[in-house]
């Protein structure tokens, strides 16, 4: 990093998890706290049982009553309308009304959305898409963080379609759950309000201590 980025401060490794906080301060790393990521129990997520679930139970009900959708892996053939999805998306977004930060987060996540759907295999992903209408209208990225814990590291659903993102995040679960991961990662709200309330509002079982790494020199 410090060959690509010269003396800029932007080189940082974030996402440094608890265990690896103090080898890093060892090697001579600063490391500082930043937002938690949000554990879930995968077998909740999956079925949305009882009434803390009640309104995601009823979005995903109402997709499925409403739509005609398929729901299948990830492919490369799927690549290019994913990218004209998330095109789609990022503008649905700045429709809604965007403060300066977030709008800069919703550009800046247009590298690695399209790293995820162009190297998936080589980066260790597993995606997943789903149709609506005879269009790819949402995708999902993430990975084995460990044995008990698969991580959601990208989703995008389109806006428009009401209970599409409830459905997606629930059809991730349910395979999560199904492959035998205990817990589902979501890692954090990146500071953002509405994103905080929405992972919030499905009962995290725990959250997860979270820091960057910056060089002392």
């Amino acid at each position: 990093m410090r060959a690509r980025n010269g003396g800029s401060a932007v080189s940082r490794i974030e996402n440094v998890p608890d265990e690896l906080q103090a080898p890093l301060q060892a090697l001579g790393y600063r490391v500082v706290p930043k937002d938690s990521d949000y554990l879930y129990r995968s077998r909740d997520l999956a079925t949305l049982a009882g009434d803390r679930y009640k309104s995601q139970r009823a979005a995903c009900n109402r997709f499925e009553r409403d739509s005609r959708y398929r729901c299948e892996p990830y492919q490369d053939a799927h690549r290019e309308a994913s990218l004209a999805l998330f095109e789609e998306w990022a503008a649905q977004k700045e429709a809604e009304g965007l403060d300066a930060g977030a709008r800069h987060m919703v550009k800046d996540s247009a590298s690695a959305h399209r790293e995820a759907l162009t190297h998936h295999r080589a980066l260790g992903l597993a995606g997943r898409v789903v149709w609506v209408d005879g269009a790819v209208r949402a995708y999902t990225f993430g990975y084995e963080r460990s044995p008990s814990v698969f991580c959601i590291l990208l989703e995008v659903a389109d806006r428009r379609i009401p209970g599409l993102a409830q459905f997606l995040f629930r059809e991730s679960c349910r395979e999560a759950a199904g492959r035998g991961f205990e817990f589902i990662n979501t890692m954090d709200d990146s500071g953002l309000p509405g994103l905080a309330q929405s992972k919030r509002a499905y009962r995290p079982v725990r959250m997860l201590p979270n820091y960057i790494a910056t060089s002392l020199s």
